[in-house]
Order: structure tokens, then sequence, then C-alpha cells
């Protein structure tokens, strides 16, 4: 009998211990808020290899700095580059450069969690009709988001 009762406490106890070992993760507007204290890297003043597990090497060279969460990017001419910022700014590199002034016209963005401004898209006739496609976070009312997509110039 203090057998089965032994084996029985043995087993309650370790159905509860990974219970017991989850950490409490905080949330703000039901969503998980990240742990604090990750300090952000430079960027590298020079190239970076890498090796793959796949037996190639690949290099990493930083195209322009100053950019804020960048999220996408279009690549409008062989020196221009359209960047989404998630906070909700269109950002134009040219020529290695950052344009100080983002693109006016962007929709009203909600940015938090994962929400934002998300991808942006060259319309297939891009070179004829300029149109631009952007995914985005639109708010809906105080506590609700939708994913949009908007098309500008």
């Amino acid at each position: 009998m203090t057998t089965r009762i032994t084996i029985a406490a043995a087993f309650a106890l370790a159905a509860a211990a990974p219970a017991a070992a989850q950490q409490q993760v905080p949330f703000r507007n039901d969503i998980p808020v990240a742990p604090q204290g990750i300090s952000e890297r430079p960027l590298p003043a020079q190239p970076v290899r890498y090796e793959t597990a796949e037996g190639q090497n690949i290099e990493v060279t930083v195209v322009t700095r100053g950019l804020a969460r960048p999220w996408s990017l279009a690549f409008v001419a062989s020196d221009t580059i359209l960047v989404t910022e998630r906070a909700g700014t269109l950002r134009v590199i040219r020529g290695g450069k950052l344009d100080a002034k983002p693109v006016d016209g962007v929709p009203e963005v909600r940015a938090e969690g994962l929400a934002g401004l998300m991808d942006i898209a060259l319309h297939p006739d891009f070179a004829a009709n300029g149109y631009v496609y952007l995914a985005y976070s639109k708010p809906i009312s105080a506590d609700d988001t939708a994913v949009a997509v908007a098309r500008g110039r």
C-alpha cells in the first residue's frame, strides 16, 4: 500500500514539474512582451562572410545605416531601393545613401507586436505605371487592426 502511494505521489510530482518550470511571460494588449536587456549589436564596418550548412559561402555587406526596424524592400532601379520601416515610414536608398526625408502619403499604421508597415511590392508594369503596393496593419478601433493593402505612386 505504501509503495502504491509513493508511486502515485511520484507521478503527481512528475506531472506538475513541467508546469512549474514554465516562465511567466508578460503580456500587453494580448501580445507577449519581449524580454528586456538584449543589447543591439552595431552593424559591422566591413563585409562579413558566412559558411552555410549547405556548404555555400555568402558575403553580407551593409548597404546603408540609419533605418529603424526595416521590414521589406523593393529594388526600383539598380541604385534605388524602397524600404518599409515597421513604425510606418517608407524610406528611399539611392546609391547607398538613405534619403533623410521619408516618402509622403503612407497610410496610417498601427505598429505594435508584429504589426506595422510590412511588405512592399512593385506592380509588374511598374516602369510604365509607377504603382507600389504596401501591406500594413490598419487601425480599426482602439484595440483592433486589420491587414490591408494600399496602392500608391
